[in-house]
């Protein structure tokens, strides 16, 4: 993305991602949390992830399992939870290479398309659902999770879902690679040895 960064125009498939928290319980009574990561150039849930509390580390190992498949992004934005603003998890981003941007508070129009996809997550799933453990609302996040990103369309990617529009996305870049990649003399074979440029933008969390 060109120029200082702007939290309210993602531009490009680097822009950064957004996060605030919610608060649900179970059927007993206690709180139940999740830690949901966004990829906020597509839309996707990349993860979502339900536990009685999330700290730092639990904030890592998510994103852990995030960078091991797609690779690291270059920006997370997140609110002012515990669980963000925590050394370890600067650290981590230190170590990555990742730029971390926080939600001022009383300013939630910067997480905007995070809210959204929480208000979203709040009236067609968790209003209607009643947990009885955390591994049953694991499960049914899962449902949720890939229902949202194969089967939602969005108007703002051109009423595609996530999954279809980060594979029309990805297929863009190829061709624009493989175009490169024959005017530098490249063997295909060669160019398909690379990765694929998008490193999703992060936005975490909604708490359930």
């Amino acid at each position: 993305m060109e120029g200082p960064w702007d939290p309210t125009s993602p531009s490009s498939q680097t822009s950064p991602g957004r996060s605030t928290s919610s608060f649900d319980q179970s059927a007993n009574g206690r709180i139940l949390k999740a830690l949901n990561v966004i990829d906020e150039y597509s839309r996707e849930c990349l993860a979502s992830f339900v536990s009685r509390t999330i700290d730092a580390k639990g904030v890592i190992g998510v994103l852990d399992g995030i960078v091991a498949e797609r690779g690291a992004p270059r920006y997370l934005h997140a609110d002012n939870g515990p669980e963000f603003v925590a050394f370890a998890l600067q650290s981590w981003c230190c170590e990555m290479g990742v730029t971390m941007y926080f939600t001022e508070p009383g300013q939630p129009w910067m997480n905007g398309r995070c809210e959204a996809f929480n208000s979203r997550l709040r009236d067609e799933f968790l209003n209607g659902e009643l947990f009885d453990s955390v591994a049953e609302a694991r499960v049914l996040h899962h449902h949720y999770q890939t229902d949202y990103n194969r089967f939602r369309p969005h108007s703002s990617l051109g009423y595609l879902s996530p999954i279809e529009f980060s594979s029309l996305a990805l297929a863009d870049q190829r061709r624009v690679l493989a175009k490169s990649a024959r005017r530098r003399g490249w063997y295909a074979k060669e160019f398909f040895r690379f990765p694929p440029i998008h490193q999703p933008a992060l936005v975490s969390s909604a708490v359930a």
